[in-house]
Parts: C-alpha cells; structure tokens; sequence
C-alpha cells in the first residue's frame, strides 16, 4: 500500500516498454474500504516514450495511473474502477457546499487533490481505449498535452467527472 501520491507501487520509465497486466490486480487499500481513504498512486509512468500499459485491473488508490512527460503513452484494456472518491454530504433534502469542486485551474496539478482512475500530464500523443473506470471520483484527467486518442472506452457512475481536459488540444475522443 503506498502512502503518498508520489510514491507508486509502480514505476515504468524507458523507451518502448510494455507492462503487460493482463489477469494482474493491483490493490491499494482494502476492497470494502470507505473510498475516501484511499491514498497513493497505482502505477506512475516517468519519463518514458512509447510505453503500453495493457490491461489488468488497479483499484483502491487515489490514482490509479498517473503518466507525466511520456509522450506516446498508451492505455489499453485496463480496468481502473473503485478508486478514490471524497465523502459527499449533499442529500436529497438539501445541497452542501463541501461538496463543491473548483477544475478551473491546473497549472500546478491542483486536480491530483480530487484523485483520478488516470491522469495525464505532458503526454503528447497518448492513446486510451477499450480501458473502464466505474465507481470512483474522477475517470480520466489530462493536462497539458496534444494529439490524444481516447476511444472506446467506458467512464461511468463517477461521483465528478468522467473526462477532463485543461490546456490539451488537437485530441480525438470518441
């Protein structure tokens, strides 16, 4: 269990690199956990090129994947559900602030505080598809980047934000 976000259970880094996790789960913290607990990063991809993260499920953390300055990064068939999502005190009987979420700014990766199944930052050309992020705050963040691909995949039942974008331009998302 990693107890900072900058401390991952994985780290990939390098050119022309896949990280194969087909039939592997990465858990974070315990399944039945309140999800406002989970802490840590699941896998960070540093500093590569053209690395593949295929399949495999990463659960119980506040970020699932996080991918900085890897250009050509692509996430394939992964399941990145049931991560972290903050309590919420709104009801049906009446709203409350607390639970109120400022995306306005990231230039300093403000939104990593809101935790994430992926986030991305300075990822040029990067691919996500056929990948599943149900149950959990945030799907897939991007900042900072150009030329996506993000195809086919599935961001669901998310108490925030299932796609965000800041500063990322020229991107395919279908």
């Amino acid at each position: 269990v990693s107890a900072s976000i900058d401390a991952p259970a994985l780290t990939v880094r390098g050119e022309n690199v896949t990280v194969d996790l087909t039939g592997v789960t990465i858990e974070g913290g315990e399944p039945l956990a309140d999800p406002d607990g989970y802490t840590g990063t699941g896998v960070l991809i540093d500093g590569g090129r053209n690395v593949t993260i295929r399949g495999g499920a990463i659960r119980g953390y506040k970020v699932a994947v996080r991918g900085q300055r890897s250009p050509r990064l692509h996430i394939t068939g992964l399941d990145a559900s049931y991560n972290w999502k903050a309590r919420l005190y709104s009801g049906l009987e009446k709203e409350s602030l607390v639970d109120w979420m400022s995306y306005h700014n990231n230039e300093k990766d403000e939104w990593l505080r809101y935790g994430a199944a992926i986030y991305l930052s300075e990822c040029d050309e990067a691919e996500i598809d056929n990948s599943r992020v149900v149950q959990g705050q945030n799907g897939l963040m991007v900042t900072r980047s150009a030329r996506l691909r993000i195809w086919n995949n599935t961001f669901s039942w998310l108490s925030s934000i299932g796609l965000g974008m800041y500063r990322t331009t020229d991107s395919l998302v279908m």
